[in-house]
């Protein structure tokens, strides 16, 4: 969650969560309602441009600094943990 907080630039972990899950609530209702079309899914894009931007913004060497950053490990634990 830490990671998805200083990602997402969020104001803490209970924002990341509702954001996250209002994300996906609005993917599920779009797709149930057969509207597959990427440009239905405005949260989650909303989502991915700013994680974007903040990527940008921050310097990568920050971002995934050894001792305090996230690290290249780190993402890929979580994104092995979610399959």
């Amino acid at each position: 969650m830490d990671v998805l907080v200083q990602m997402g630039m969020f104001a803490g972990r209970s924002h990341a969560m509702r954001e996250c899950a209002l994300a996906f609530v609005e993917v599920c209702e779009a797709l149930c309602m057969d509207k597959d079309d990427p440009q239905n899914f405005t949260r989650i894009n909303v989502l991915i441009d700013r994680i974007s931007k903040n990527r940008d913004q921050l310097k990568q060497s920050d971002l995934f600094d050894k001792e305090e950053g996230i690290t290249f490990e780190q993402v890929e634990t979580m994104r092995k943990a979610l399959n």
